[in-house]
């Protein structure tokens, strides 16, 4: 049958606009009624002569709404065991950056994301336990650095340090580093976590990060409560026009 048209194409070929007053059924017969659905539900295509209901698990969204795309996470337990020394500088950093021989790198947070959409905010959360062992009774710090890097180029970066505790042996903090990158170009990125130690008051102290410090003193931790975590979340602005 053809609404509008002398040449339809299936068996009901519409040419023009369709208001349905009641219930859309699926699957019917001439004897069994076909499923309406239930509230919140819409029509999946599963190919040829078939259609379902559905549950849409993720929100509608209006144009120019920010949508996540994609989480990914990584765990580390191995970490980053740096030597006795004077460290290599680095108080400062910039943007683009390149990853050189000064950083260290924890590869077993590696991560590969892919952008589709230029308009984007790439959301990183970084955290990871940091350990000194001291060998001396006087106060001492140690400085660091953690970046995260974009093909090998830094794009996020913050310092600490460690002020350790007069006769304590080994002494712990807690190294967070949330960054959210705007609007990188597609393609795709391989990620990567590096640190450097910058400088020391005693080059006798030992740091570690996301792991256990070695040197004198009892041990307190264990890679679990020292490991490493990454959080990266790809969100991607939604179009329905066209641009």
């Amino acid at each position: 049958m053809g609404v509008n048209t002398d040449t339809p194409e299936t068996e009901l070929d519409i040419n023009g606009s369709l208001q349905l007053r009641e219930n859309l059924s699926l699957g019917g017969t001439a004897d069994t009624a076909g499923d309406p659905g239930i509230f919140g539900q819409v029509v999946i295509s599963q190919g040829s002569n078939t259609a379902q209901w559905k549950n849409l698990r993720v929100p509608f969204l209006e144009d120019g709404q920010f949508q996540l795309i994609n989480s990914h996470s990584r765990i580390d337990q191995t970490g980053i065991s740096f030597p006795t020394g004077a460290g290599n500088g680095g108080n400062t950093s910039n943007t683009g950056d390149l990853l050189d021989a000064n950083w260290t790198v924890i590869d077993g947070l590696t991560t590969m994301i892919e952008v589709k959409n230029p308009d984007n905010k790439i959301s990183l959360i970084y955290q990871s336990g940091v350990e000194v062992s001291r060998t001396t009774s006087a106060n001492q710090n140690v400085k660091f650095l953690c970046a995260a890097f974009f093909n090998n180029e830094l794009r996020a970066l913050r310092s600490d340090q460690i002020d350790l505790i007069n006769g304590k042996q080994k002494n712990k903090g807690l190294y967070t580093l949330a960054y959210t990158v705007l609007n990188l170009p597609q393609g795709d990125y391989e990620v990567k976590i590096g640190c450097r130690k910058m400088s020391t008051t005693n080059t006798n102290l030992r740091l570690a990060i996301g792991r256990n410090s070695e040197g004198s003193g009892t041990q307190e931790t264990n890679p679990f409560m020292m490991q490493s975590v990454l959080k990266i979340d790809v969100i991607e602005k939604v179009f329905y026009t066209t641009q």
